[in-house]
């Protein structure tokens, strides 16, 4: 702990800046400021642009969020992860393989075509041909692909080859595209959706103006446009929130709420759906890392409790297996072993690295707070089993061409998973880290077979205790979900997954 006494700060009455709840609140506030711009916008900042929105390539968490301002999927999730229906009224499952969905009436795109059941076939159709592939295919197998079939004007029938007890939750990502527009070459540079903004201007990799959709058909937005831009520094984001230039930051440091929290909103979701990590590179088939063995030695150097203290504010709970511990089917065991050197030193041995070794470590900067100063204390740790962490900063363009390589051994990773379940955040780390770990695939087949059932949690967290003994993480933890806001900013709504939703947003008078 003697490292991280430099980055201590006394501890206060933290806990009490938060609200409680996933709508932006105030809380103790100062006297009424202006009220908001006079142009009736907001502008929000966050870390990283989207590189695409369009909704059947999107990727990323901030694709994923824009995403929903622009498109409407046929339900998504309320404040307590229940389903909300959207552009579906209802739904039912006629058998394991079939699901009928009731769609709204009266709802348009935003260049006025009709929503209706062709337009979700069409949809479908769309996701299931693309090529290159679907990304998130691996949440549907063996069910993909879907089909779909008009039943009348406002029924579609989705069947899928296998049973799919969750595809409620996984149409979730399958924002409705116009049949017209979306034919047109153009389309990934302007998409349309039928959410309730519309895209103004963007050009891929710079920020994005938005416009309200007047016609929206759950209610024309209450703010007239909203910008997004990207501020990469923490601390930037922070100083241009409080010089007025932006009004909502995404994941506002945890070290700078004593000095929000005078003039702003401080805004936490409590149990997110999000898993805070610093990943082992499955691809680093090379390195010592490749070693089990080796992973449970780097597990021992240090005490995730005395980052999460130390540098954290105490706002973090260690991960107790590979997801996030409220997420359908998880594994919650006894967490990471804590420092214990001569064990690692034991087990380096046995696998035939006593002599130490180099790793290498990939990060942007802001993956944590205090990213920094997270490294120093690993690498402080890591030296007294002779280990060499090598810290790397990258920008965005360089950790897209670094991540599929070999060329690091471990990188810091946030995943949030839009169904809520365990197999998302697997399936996920089967894309981004090459995991590798067949027993898992297996149980979670029959998972997939078991239908809504008792059965498909347990052997859900079957695979994923499966999965924790192959040690995937250096670490991971748990954090609330914080951001920061201007005072008069209300009702943004922040969904658990890592949604932000700006629909019903608006300036207090």
């Amino acid at each position: 702990m003697a490292f991280l006494s430099k980055f201590l700060k006394p501890s206060g009455a933290l806990g009490s800046l938060f609200v409680a709840t996933a709508l932006v609140s105030p809380l103790a506030l100062p006297a009424p400021a202006a009220a908001g711009p006079e142009d009736n916008s907001v502008v929000w900042a966050s870390h990283v642009l989207p590189r695409v929105l369009d909704a059947r390539i999107h990727r990323r968490q901030v694709e994923q969020s824009v995403f929903l301002q622009i498109y409407d999927a046929l339900l998504d999730f309320d404040s307590e992860l229940n389903y909300r229906p959207r552009l579906a009224e209802s739904w039912e499952q006629v058998d394991p393989l079939t699901w009928r969905f009731h769609l709204r009436e009266g709802v348009r795109f935003h260049n006025g075509e009709p929503f209706n059941a062709e337009a979700v076939a069409f949809s479908i159709k769309q996701y299931a041909e693309l090529d290159p592939p679907y990304l998130y295919i691996p949440n549907w197998a063996p069910a993909w692909p879907p089909t779909a079939e008009v039943e009348d004007e406002y029924t579609v029938v989705v069947r899928t080859p296998e049973p799919l007890p969750n595809l409620p939750r996984l149409m979730m990502r399958i924002g409705m595209l116009p049949p017209q527009a979306t034919l047109d070459p153009s389309y990934a540079d302007k998409p349309v959706g039928t959410g309730a903004f519309k895209v103004e201007n963007w050009e891929q990799g710079g920020a994005i103006d938005l416009v309200a959709n007047e016609d929206y058909w759950d209610g024309a937005p209450k703010i007239d446009r909203l910008k997004i831009i990207a501020i990469s520094s923490a601390a930037a984001r922070v100083a241009a929130l409080q010089a007025g230039e932006v009004d909502f930051i995404w994941e506002a440091p945890l070290d700078r709420l004593d000095d929000l929290r005078q003039d702003f909103q401080i805004i936490q979701v409590d149990n997110p759906q999000s898993n805070n990590l610093i990943a082992f590179n499955n691809l680093a088939v090379d390195s010592p890392i490749a070693d089990t063995r080796v992973r449970r030695a780097l597990q021992m150097t240090f005490e995730g409790q005395e980052i999460i203290d130390g540098l954290f504010e105490g706002f973090a709970v260690e991960g107790r297996g590979p997801v996030p511990s409220a997420a359908y089917g998880a594994y919650n065991g006894d967490g990471y072993p804590g420092r214990d050197f001569d064990a690692a030193r034991a087990l380096l041995e046995e696998a035939g690295y006593g002599d130490g070794f180099d790793l290498t470590l990939i990060a942007q900067p802001g993956s944590f707070t205090n990213l920094t100063s997270v490294v120093e204390y690993l690498q402080s740790q890591m030296t007294e089993i002779g280990v060499t962490l090598k810290y790397e900063e990258l920008d965005q363009g360089q950790m897209s061409e670094r991540e599929p390589t070999d060329t690091w051994d471990l990188r810091t990773d946030g995943t949030a998973a839009s169904t809520a379940e365990a197999s998302y955040y697997y399936n996920t780390a089967k894309r981004n880290f090459s995991v590798d770990c067949s027993t898992c695939d297996e149980l979670l087949a029959k998972a997939q077979q078991a239908g809504d059932t008792p059965e498909r949690e347990q052997l859900m967290t079957d695979a994923m205790h499966t999965w924790w003994d192959t040690s995937p993480w250096l670490w991971s933890f748990e954090s609330p979900l914080v951001y920061a806001a201007a005072p008069k900013l209300q009702n943004v709504e922040l969904i658990p997954n890592n949604w932000t939703l700006f629909r019903n947003a608006s300036w207090s008078e």
